[in-house]
């Protein structure tokens, strides 16, 4: 449907001025122009926190080719892939003291579905930086605890050191004061799942935590769509009785104007015949005297 059929139904609501119903349209129109749009999971995170590993493990990529990965810099700008229906976008590792970065990871948050929240395990605890980012994220975010899933990477390795269950739960308790406690937090490992995929190892999979992120990620699209779906059939409906409501009052006022216009009629008809029955009473009274006249005058001659 094109911009100009919404706003051409927004101008016949005005013209049948059911303003009401106009504004309720108003108000359904984004979600209208919205559905149907792709499902996109953007991935926010520091430098080298494993975003583009994560990426390519959502995507199945084995050979990690989709999305750039190395110990620098290596995403410079945003970048797109589409995979089983999903939008899956990464963006440049963040620095708030860079504010051209700020700018355009705002940016593709507020087009993003949902958002991966990405920190190594290795590095502790968050940084300064990275809970700037979490509050500039629940700003944006009209739902974060539904549209965030903070994820702790790299968790075989903070494994290995000891240090992933005191790192998880400071973790996880960092990104509840911010965004909430109902927000989903998870650990995991992407290369784990990655090895697992290529040498169809289950086992590796499950135990890389990933098969939850793949779960939950795909409940909160269903999720995302049921609403926007349900919101709409809601609105639809909405309207739809305003107008029939609309409609009613309309025709119970036409039946009045109608009604007072038959009254009206029937009275003037009966003053029309009235007048009609005055008048013919004085034409034969006139013709009886014009008639006794003459009957006199002739008498007379």
């Amino acid at each position: 449907m094109s911009i100009d059929i919404y706003d051409d139904i927004s101008k016949d609501f005005q013209r049948l001025e059911l303003y009401e119903e106009e504004k309720v349209w108003r108000a359904l129109m984004p979600l209208l122009k919205s559905s149907g749009k792709d499902y996109r999971v953007v991935v926010a995170g520091q430098l080298n926190a494993g975003k583009s590993t994560i990426l390519n493990a959502l995507c199945e990529d084995t050979a990690r080719s989709i999305f750039k990965t190395g110990d620098r810099m290596v995403t410079k700008e945003i970048q797109e892939y589409k995979f089983k229906d999903i939008v899956f976008v990464d963006t440049p590792g963040f620095s708030t003291t860079d504010e051209n970065d700020i700018k355009k990871a705002k940016e593709t948050w507020q087009s993003a579905s949902l958002i991966l929240f990405v920190h190594s395990s290795v590095n502790g605890e968050l940084s300064n930086d990275e809970l700037v980012t979490l509050n500039s994220i629940k700003e944006i975010m009209k739902k974060p605890q539904e549209q965030v899933l903070a994820i702790c990477s790299k968790s075989a390795e903070a494994e290995e050191r000891g240090s992933l269950e005191v790192v998880y739960n400071k973790f996880k308790e960092q990104v509840e004061s911010i965004l909430g406690k109902n927000t989903l937090t998870l650990y995991v490992d992407a290369r784990d799942y990655l090895d697992g995929l290529k040498n169809n190892d289950k086992k590796l999979m499950e135990y890389s935590g990933f098969l939850k992120i793949i779960s939950w990620m795909n409940e909160a699209k269903k999720y995302n769509i049921g609403n926007s779906l349900e919101l709409l059939d809601e609105k639809t409906k909405l309207i739809s009785f305003m107008v029939e409501t609309k409609k009613n009052e309309t025709e119970s006022e036409l039946k009045k104007i109608y009604a007072d216009i038959q009254n009206k009629y029937e009275n003037a008809v009966e003053n029309i015949n009235i007048v009609l029955d005055h008048l013919k009473n004085s034409y034969w009274r006139a013709c009886s005297v014009l008639v006794s006249r003459i009957k006199d005058l002739k008498s007379q001659l």
